[in-house]
């Protein structure tokens, strides 16, 4: 038996309003936190579905980091063409 897209939309409808009814109290807390946004990651849907806060945040250990290696790499990089060139006599 073929499913239509007006059977399977209105079982997807059917279950957001069973949900809703189930946890009216907690999808109120729910949209407070999120805002409109929808999830990037199924790890970021699990914590908004389960109500923990998501820390976006880098940390500053973390960007100094990611700096000096950005630095270090760069570094190398224009060590490596300033060797590459030849060697000028006077």
């Amino acid at each position: 038996m073929a499913v239509t897209r007006a059977a399977a939309r209105a079982k997807v409808q059917e279950e957001v309003a069973g949900k809703g009814e189930q946890n009216n109290g907690e999808a109120q807390k729910d949209s407070s936190t999120m805002s409109g946004k929808l999830p990037k990651t199924l790890a970021e849907s699990k914590l908004l579905n389960e109500g923990k806060e998501l820390d976006t945040h880098l940390r500053t250990r973390t960007a100094v980091l990611l700096l000096v290696l950005i630095f270090a790499s760069s570094l190398a990089a224009l060590g490596f063409v300033y060797l590459s060139f030849p060697h000028l006599e006077k």
